[in-house]
């Protein structure tokens, strides 16, 4: 797993590959168990466990398909969309981490801590 990190921070992957598999299937496969399981814990702890797990991924993803489109000999076309698709990951990122600092409710809501319902016995 920490080979194929390294691997993947170096942009030692293909650009499709680093991408599609690294930066969209992975996130995907490994979020939606853990995100439908944060609904039966009430517990703030987990959910910032999660949020820094996938941040950090985020953060070494969006790296590594930086570096591999910097490496990338196809049509100068993917190069340019992938970089493109990183900014703007980066910028909802960044808007997600100040958002999680500042606004309570915003937290509980990303989180998937919901104190109205969990408060009436619905959570």
């Amino acid at each position: 797993m920490i080979n194929r990190l390294t691997k993947l921070w170096r942009g030692d992957y293909s650009l499709p590959r680093a991408y599609w598999l690294y930066s969209s299937v992975v996130p995907i496969a490994i979020a939606l168990p853990l995100v439908s399981l944060m609904g039966y814990f009430e517990s703030y702890f987990l959910g910032y466990l999660l949020l820094t797990v996938v941040t950090v991924y985020g953060f070494i993803t969006m790296v590594g398909t930086w570096r591999s489109a910097d490496q990338y000999l196809g049509p100068a076309a993917w190069k340019t969309l992938a970089k493109i698709t990183i900014m703007v990951g980066f910028v909802g990122r960044a808007r997600d981490l100040v958002l999680l600092t500042i606004v309570p409710e915003y937290t509980a809501s990303r989180l998937g801590v919901f104190p109205i319902l969990s408060s009436i016995g619905a959570g």
